[in-house]
């Protein structure tokens, strides 16, 4: 069971405004720094003169200038010299530095402050801190302060302060220079470094903190990693961080991101190679399907290329690129990458999406020429001609839609090259992971679909007729034959639908609230048309839907159309309180077939039955709960087939609820599947977060995976401990322990606790 262990991972950042209630005293209320002419100068109650260079003045003195002021019990000023010396209770402010101190030199021209004993804060972070000596430099914006500390915690008694020998505040390049830097916690010392490199502003560039922890080895042992980044802010609009991974018995990996932003582009390209000497020395190896360990010669030089990124070159055309390219199919599974990502654990990826898309939108038209693909993995290799990849490449459309009053024109145009892979090639000859092409699997298709609507809608209802034809022809080619099969067909569907919307005047809970009952009815007619000799490349029997009643074509895609003559008849009714916000729903609908159907997937029998199951959805919007279930039901013994529930419930600000619950086949001891998620995350206190979450195999009595955390925030600082555990497609289970600290004001990790619930649960 591998171990992954992240300790401390820390990213320099700026820190951005705190919340209200976390916001740091000021030292004293920032001023107004703008002075009129004849308010500039040196003032006090009153002046001596112990010779005609020197002016003695006491009793609230103060110096003020534009974009500065200094108030002190007492200066001494040398007029042609042009220096001040303040003493007693000496209070300056600068547009982003506030301080006191007992004296100060202040130096006209070149404008300089010279400071002993001083505590300061800067303006636009409120952080602050302590130091022997400073020294101000207005005019070349530079403050440089000795034996300092730096801290964004409460003024008095700090959780965590920075040290530092030197440290140089530079306005020109927004950073905070630390030499000697020394992070103390509680007052302990838990961190060193000679040179601290601390940006003001959301990115600069610099040193982030280093990462330790290992990853799993195909053998199941737990392999030590360290890791280092380094970020560069090459341009507001462009940056890099590069890092360097050193992977135990492996070597030493270089990883690199690059980001981009324009104002209509944008992407991400990511690039790693490391010379593997664990492959070097032992070859590939990796845990097959059936959990035995496996071992093949390999190079040992390994890289990844991926890119992801979004163009718009005009209003009207859009493009968008993610790719991926591996050395081989164990990258993924052997080496880490992200280590910002939310979960380090890849549990059953047998793929990589690889898509190209080009569209254009302008006014009634629409094109799109789009390639779908996908990077094998290992896991995917052992996978049947049924079960393998479908590439699209390339797909081109064209579309044309048009409202004329009420009707509607529309048509759509596709051509398709289809190639269906099963696993992957031989990597080791020929260079590169691609997809192993079923030769019997190759071809093209062609759709036509003209299609006009006539609406009519009212407050009272609706009633819709469309007429849709679909023209699809195929070209299949089988390369060992060397022949083409071609094969075309025309396939019209009608539809005539309506509604109608009943309200009614009701008192729920001694209040008046209106209960809807809303009929709806769909005549479908498709002419049977033989089918049998089109290829079947991405279509399939269509989801569990409440809506998919009202479809004109019960397949998806387009290479089954099924025939029919049916009536789908539904009913819904609404409660609606006295604010007119829905709270509760339910609906149910049934289709009526008028006669059997005939065109299947697979060629199999007719389907005869009269009537279709029951489709039942449910839907209450209480707070703080909302629930949705959709369910199937078997129409002549009504036993449930299918279903998916969806329970959420949120008591802001202490807790939130997800459950979710489905079932397909249910009315069959050996198909059936059923699995159960839950997730919830509770604010024990102010500081305090707990969250969790789980997901069980409901038929084998098994977890697919769980995770649980702990998060504690303070106003300056954070902390995370997350256990995560989740089941290989081997069997067996991935284990990851991560535990995360962050301090505000010098690094910023996120809350991975609701990250993590997020992306597994859609909480």
């Amino acid at each position: 069971m591998p171990l992954v262990l992240l300790m401390g991972a820390l990213i320099l950042t700026s820190s951005h405004a705190l919340a209200d209630r976390c916001a740091v005293d000021w030292l004293e209320p920032p001023r107004d720094l703008s002075f009129p002419i004849n308010q500039q100068g040196l003032s006090g109650q009153s002046l001596s003169q112990p010779n005609a260079n020197t002016f003695w003045l006491t009793g609230q003195v103060e110096l003020q200038e534009n974009g500065l002021w200094i108030q002190a019990d007492q200066a001494i000023y040398q007029r042609e010299q042009q220096t001040a010396r303040l003493f007693g209770q000496v209070r300056l402010q600068q547009a982003d530095l506030i301080l006191h101190t007992p004296n100060l030199h202040y130096i006209a021209n070149p404008q300089q402050l010279l400071a002993q004993d001083i505590r300061y804060q800067f303006t636009d972070t409120r952080a602050h801190g302590f130091a022997t000596q400073i020294d101000v430099q207005p005019e070349q914006n530079i403050s440089y302060l000795t034996q300092a500390s730096y801290t964004t915690c409460a003024l008095d008694n700090p959780d965590w302060t920075l040290s530092g020998r030197e440290l140089e505040l530079n306005q020109n390049t927004r950073r905070l220079y630390v030499k000697h830097a020394r992070l103390d916690f509680y007052g302990v010392p838990i961190f060193y470094s000679p040179y601290l490199d601390i940006p003001l502003d959301d990115r600069a560039t610099g040193l982030l903190f280093p990462y330790f922890g290992s990853v799993n080895a195909p053998q199941g042992a737990a392999l030590g990693v360290f890791a280092q980044p380094y970020y560069v802010n090459l341009a507001p609009n462009l940056d890099t961080t590069l890092t360097l991974i050193a992977i135990e018995q492996r070597g030493l990996m270089l990883d690199n991101e690059w980001r981009y932003l324009q104002p209509h582009h944008r992407g991400e390209l990511s690039v790693s190679f490391l010379n593997d000497q664990l492959v070097n020395d032992q070859g590939l190896s990796f845990v097959d399907r059936s959990g035995q360990s496996q071992n093949m010669d390999a190079s040992a030089d390994r890289w990844r290329v991926s890119f992801a990124g979004q163009q718009a070159w005009s209003r009207a055309l859009r493009s968008n690129l993610v790719w991926h390219e591996v050395s081989d199919p164990d990258f993924y599974n052997d080496l880490p990458t992200n280590f910002n990502e939310t979960s380090s654990l890849r549990t059953r990826d047998t793929r990589l999406e690889r898509r190209a898309e080009l569209r254009y939108n302008q006014g009634a038209w629409r094109a799109e020429l789009n390639y779908l693909g996908y990077l094998p993995l290992r896991n995917g290799e052992n996978n049947s001609i049924n079960e393998g990849y479908l590439e699209k490449a390339p797909e081109l459309r064209l579309g044309y839609s048009q409202n004329l009053g009420q009707w509607r024109v529309s048509l759509n145009t596709e051509r398709t090259e289809f190639v269906r892979y099963r696993g992957f090639n031989d990597f080791q000859r020929e260079g590169q992971v691609r997809g192993m092409i079923n030769r019997e699997q190759m071809g093209e298709r062609w759709l036509v679909q003209p299609r006009l609507d006539y609406r009519i809608s009212e407050s009272y209802g609706f009633i819709n007729a469309t007429v849709q034809a679909n023209q699809r022809q195929y070209q299949v080619i089988n390369p060992y034959a060397q022949t083409d099969a071609q094969s075309s067909n025309m396939v019209w569907q009608t539809a005539l639908r309506g509604g109608l919307i009943f309200e009614r005047d009701i008192n729920l809970f001694n209040q008046a609230w209106q209960q809807t009952l809303e009929p709806e009815v769909q005549y479908l007619y498709v002419p049977y048309v033989d089918q049998r000799r089109l290829p079947v490349y991405d279509s399939g029997r269509a989801s569990l839907d409440f809506s998919n009643l009202f479809q004109l074509n019960r397949f998806s895609g387009v290479d089954r159309i099924g025939d029919t003559e049916q009536v789908t008849l539904a009913v819904t009714t609404r409660f609606i309180d006295p604010e007119g916000a829905p709270k509760l729903d339910a609906a149910i609908g049934q289709i009526y077939y008028l006669q059997d159907r005939q065109v299947t997937l697979s060629g199999s029998a007719l389907d005869t039955d009269p009537r279709s199951d029951y489709f039942v959805r449910l839907r209450s919007f209480f707070d703080p709960f909302s629930a949705t279930s959709t369910s199937q039901w078997d129409e002549q013994t009504l036993a449930l087939k299918q279903i998916n529930n969806r329970l959420e419930a949120y008591w802001q600000p202490r807790l939130a609820l997800l459950a979710t619950h489905q079932g397909f086949n249910l009315n069959d001891q050996v198909r059936r599947q059923q699995s159960l998620g839950l997730g919830s995350v509770y604010q024990l206190s102010q500081n305090w977060q707990l969250a969790g979450y789980a997901q069980w195999d409901l038929e084998t009595d098994r977890t697919l995976q769980r995770a649980g955390g702990l998060r504690y925030e303070s106003c300056c600082w954070a902390s995370e401990l997350i256990i995560e555990q989740a089941e290989l497609l081997d069997g067996r289970y991935n284990t990851s322990i991560k535990y995360v600290i962050e301090f505000k004001g010098l690094s910023n990790v996120g809350n991975r606790l609701a990250d993590t619930l997020r992306r597994e649960l859609d909480f």
